[in-house]
């Protein structure tokens, strides 16, 4: 159901019945159903260097493993060219993390890729426990986005990608 707040999420389960939300650079914790959060906790060191997209996802596995994708903001740039219809050199890399003690620290920082990516979207975990979330990969000459999953059978320890989609088209 819709939380009471202005944190964007996305919002993962505590075990003993609270709710973590992530945004650019920290984590908040209700114990009341999103009513009121904790301070903010800090993601990063400040001279780590990582913003956290708005364009995010996570997921607390079953064994409490508290996963999150994203794409860094402090890497981001965009080189559009109209006449190309391309970004030559545009970069918007995807990372994940995982958090072992329901987010209070972050380790195992992972870039998957250094394209731009112009999203980053659920994730999920199957029966069998891989973890799957989706993102976009841009393609160049002419410019367009494909998507592709990357897959973790380790609780995101280590990340394996699918193929690319590419429908083609341009812009």
């Amino acid at each position: 159901k819709q939380l009471p707040t202005d944190l964007l999420g996305p919002f993962v389960n505590l075990p003993q019945g609270g709710v973590l939300a992530i945004d650019n650079e920290a984590t908040f914790v209700s114990s009341d159903g999103g009513k009121t959060w904790s301070d903010p906790r800090p993601l990063f060191e400040a001279d780590q260097g990582i913003k956290v997209s708005n364009e995010r996802a996570m997921l607390r596995t079953e064994n409490g493993v508290i996963i999150a994708a994203f794409m860094n903001l402090n890497e981001r740039n965009w080189t559009w060219k109209n006449e190309l219809h391309d970004a030559p050199g545009a970069v918007l890399p995807t990372y994940v993390m995982r958090s072992l003690d329901d987010g209070r620290t972050w380790q195992d920082v992972q870039k998957m890729h250094d394209d731009w990516s112009g999203a980053v979207r659920d994730m999920i975990e199957t029966r069998d426990g891989r973890v799957i979330f989706t993102a976009m990969k841009m393609r160049h000459d002419p410019g367009r986005h494909s998507v592709l999953t990357y897959s973790s059978t380790d609780e995101g320890t280590s990340w394996r990608a699918s193929n690319l989609i590419d429908l083609g088209g341009r812009g």
